[in-house]
């Protein structure tokens, strides 16, 4: 699903907004990815029913103090955002940790550029 997300963060405004976004940008950012179906999300979304039991079903899953998003977890630590918000660089920082001091070419690549 993440190039379904990437292409929405790119599209839409981020942040909390209390505005209707319009229902092609979600059509096309379901093109770039082979896994969203758009009228199958579409049917999900309009069935204003199934949207509640999904929302509340989900909202029992999550643990209590998920109070933001992205809450990311490696080897069950709680990855916390630099001052700049680098969510990037702090996977690549807990990714150096778990694996002895090597980095992964992506973190290594990213900081020759």
């Amino acid at each position: 699903y993440f190039p379904f997300i990437q292409c929405l963060e790119d599209t839409l405004p981020m942040g909390y907004r209390n505005d209707i976004f319009p229902e092609i940008a979600f059509a096309i950012c379901a093109e770039t990815s082979s896994e969203i179906i758009f009228d199958d999300l579409k049917s999900c979304h309009d069935d204003t029913g199934l949207c509640y039991l999904l929302q509340e079903k989900y909202a029992d899953l999550t643990p209590k103090e998920h109070d933001h998003v992205p809450w990311v977890v490696l080897n069950g630590n709680k990855v916390f955002h630099d001052e700049n918000q680098n969510l990037f660089k702090e996977v690549c920082k807990e990714y150096t940790i778990i694996n002895e001091g090597k980095s992964h070419p992506a973190c290594t690549a990213s900081s020759t550029e």
